[in-house]
């Protein structure tokens, strides 16, 4: 995602980054931001940070009208499944707590032309991207097979966003932004 997008680097002297791994993983913390800092990305992914998608800084504050920790400014990702981003991008981000389970959902945009949308509710995964080809690997696989069983015995399940999921989050997001940008005035 990060290539050819020109996407800002983290700068990770000024970032969290040093201060979430050490919170992390104590001193290991401190070697593995050690080694970052050395080479700009580690060799390899270290085991403990193998996560599908990993920010090092993300903005939140609490919106009493969606009754859900909100994303604002920029944020910076580190890793997407085994590939180290180390960027900062757009993204708007909302933790939601139901009466069914807890949701993430995510919009991030290098620009305009290239974004991934993603919904997660702990058993079920929806994705969607300006990325045909991203798009067709969900498209083009049979209900049947988007379906697993995990570790722990639980069934998770993934699908195709729809336009109007994303579009829907978007235009909430921003409408609380226009909302404290007016109060704010």
């Amino acid at each position: 995602m990060a290539k050819d997008m020109n996407l800002i680097p983290i700068e990770f002297e000024t970032s969290k980054y040093k201060d979430q791994l050490v919170a992390m993983y104590k001193e290991e913390g401190e070697k593995l931001y050690e080694d970052l800092i050395v080479t700009g990305e580690w060799k390899t992914i270290p085991k403990q940070m193998d996560y599908s998608i990993y920010f090092s800084n993300v903005k939140m504050q609490w919106d009493p009208i969606l009754n859900s920790y909100i994303s604002y400014g920029d944020a910076e990702l580190s890793i997407v499944g085994k590939s180290q981003v180390n960027k900062k991008i757009k993204a708007k981000i909302q933790l939601l707590k139901t009466s069914i389970s807890n949701e993430i959902r995510i919009y991030l945009e290098a620009n305009p032309d290239h974004w991934y949308y993603f919904t997660y509710n702990g058993a079920s995964m929806s994705a969607m991207s300006s990325s045909e080809i991203f798009n067709g690997y969900i498209k083009d696989t049979p209900n049947k097979d988007r379906e697993f069983k995990g570790d722990n015995g639980k069934v998770y399940t993934y699908r195709l966003a729809t336009p109007n999921e994303k579009r829907d989050f978007i235009r909430k997001l921003e409408k609380i932004e226009d909302n404290q940008g007016t109060e704010e005035k």
